[in-house]
């Protein structure tokens, strides 16, 4: 069995599948090419490439930003790849038009069922009064949950900040996230790189929170789930949600690359 050594380093894709590509042209079944990549992407997109031309391949992070992706070349008949076909399936990337039509049901039968459409962070809210009510605080008797008592109402009489429908939504998505990362063998513990990062990750998650609160929504709540009501909001907000994503982009790019 034969190895190559292929450096990718600081090389986006296609770069580095079209290298591995070329290796693979000259080599034997069995043989290996190993890639060596400081962008977790080229490993997610090369994982793709291999599932869809069956070659088996095997992501290692070696170190804290460096991979090692090895990519086997399998026999004439591909007969290695024993995996089920529905899993095999699974695996693979789905059309973006099949991942929205799916979607579009989904939020179509939740709103008859429980009458509201997706949406993620009033569930995070919620969640947020529950802490701050363990410190004796009383959020649902702030002016803001005043204003939007007709949302919230059922929360209110009730008081099941942490048990409800929007909860059950929220628990839902990371339920069905783990089940689809580990189908596509993504799923990894990663540290934080540097002091910075994780400043720049609180930050930034404490201005989405409150960001979601003056928008009355996030990009599923607000946008995804305000298109097809036909709302205007919706609209605006996602023009200033690509404006951000814009400016955000060019801030981690001089901050922290």
């Amino acid at each position: 069995m034969a190895v190559r050594e292929v450096d990718c380093l600081s090389e986006l894709c296609p770069i580095p599948i079209l290298k591995a590509m070329k290796e693979l042209k000259t080599m034997d079944p069995g043989d290996i090419v190993v890639l060596h990549s400081d962008h977790s992407c080229v490993g997610i997109n090369v994982q793709e490439w291999g599932q869809k031309n069956e070659y088996p391949v095997n992501v290692v992070e070696v170190k804290d930003g460096e991979w090692k992706i090895y990519i086997e070349k399998p026999g004439a008949k591909h007969e290695s790849n024993i995996i089920a076909p529905i899993v095999k399936w699974l695996q693979k990337p789905w059309p973006y038009w099949v991942g929205g039509i799916l979607l579009g049901l989904l939020n179509v039968i939740l709103l008859a069922v429980n009458g509201i459409s997706w949406q993620i962070t009033s569930g995070f809210l919620l969640w947020g009064v529950g802490i701050l009510q363990w410190f004796g605080l009383e959020p649902l008797n702030w002016e803001y949950f005043s204003y939007f008592q007709y949302y919230y109402k059922s929360v209110m009489i009730n008081k099941n900040v942490f048990i409800n429908k929007y909860t059950i939504l929220n628990i839902g998505v990371i339920v069905g996230s783990l089940v689809a990362t580990l189908l596509a063998s993504q799923f990894k513990w990663k540290r934080i790189k540097s002091k910075k990062q994780f400043i720049f990750a609180l930050l930034g998650g404490i201005m989405m929170g409150y960001g979601t609160r003056l928008a009355i929504g996030c990009n599923i709540g607000a946008f995804f789930s305000g298109i097809p009501s036909f709302s205007l909001h919706a609209y605006v907000f996602g023009l200033f949600a690509i404006l951000g994503a814009w400016v955000g982009c060019k801030i981690v790019i001089r901050f922290l690359m």
